[in-house]
Parts: structure tokens; C-alpha cells; sequence
């Protein structure tokens, strides 16, 4: 036969309209704080456990979880961190190098 692909584990994913957004109207040049956003996605999972509470599991939170991706940046520059130091990224930037344990050991050592 052959290979099959097997389908589970649905699941529905509801995102909240885009700042500017107003439904007949969009309005380019607005951004939402990374708060606001939290904040309107909390909104957002409460009014659908509010209007569909007869659909989901009695477990949690009914079913309806805000979720969000972690990535660690440079607080300076917003470069992916990928290093193992939580103070120093390789010098991605000015600010970062300032950071150089190298550095600041040889400033320490004078």
C-alpha cells in the first residue's frame, strides 16, 4: 500500500484583527505594545468561552488558552540571541560589546 497520512489532534486558532483593523475600514500605520496585544488575545479567548462554553471541555480554562512564542533578542539591537550568555550576545552591536566579559575583565585587570 503505501504511506497514509493519518489526521488528529484538530485544533481552531483565533487571532484578533490587526490594529487598524476596523472591519469596513482599515487603517494602515497603527501598532499595538506587545501589553495591548496580551491583553486584547485574553479579551478575545473570554468572549469565545462566554459564547461557546456548551462546545468545549470542562477541564482548564474551557479549552481556550493564550499562547505566545518566546524568542530572546539583543535588548539593544532586537538581534536573535545565540549565545550561551545571558549578558553578552558576540558583540552584535555597539552597546552589546560594551558587555564583552573579555573587556571588562581587561578594564577589571588595570
Amino acid at each position: 500500500m503505501g504511506m497514509k497520512i493519518k489526521k488528529s489532534d484538530y485544533e481552531i486558532r483565533a487571532c484578533p484583527r490587526g490594529s487598524g483593523d476596523y472591519g469596513i475600514v482599515r487603517m494602515t500605520g497603527e501598532h499595538r505594545t506587545v501589553e495591548e496585544h496580551e491583553a486584547l488575545c485574553e479579551e478575545l479567548a473570554k468572549a469565545i468561552r462566554l459564547r461557546c462554553s456548551e462546545l468545549l471541555p470542562t477541564y482548564g480554562k474551557n479549552g481556550v488558552l493564550v499562547t505566545h512564542t518566546q524568542t530572546r533578542v539583543c535588548e539593544f539591537c532586537g538581534y536573535i540571541w545565540g549565545e550561551e550568555s545571558t549578558v553578552y550576545n558576540g558583540g552584535c552591536c555597539d552597546k552589546d560589546e560594551k558587555h564583552n566579559p573579555e573587556l571588562l575583565k581587561e578594564e577589571n585587570d588595570s
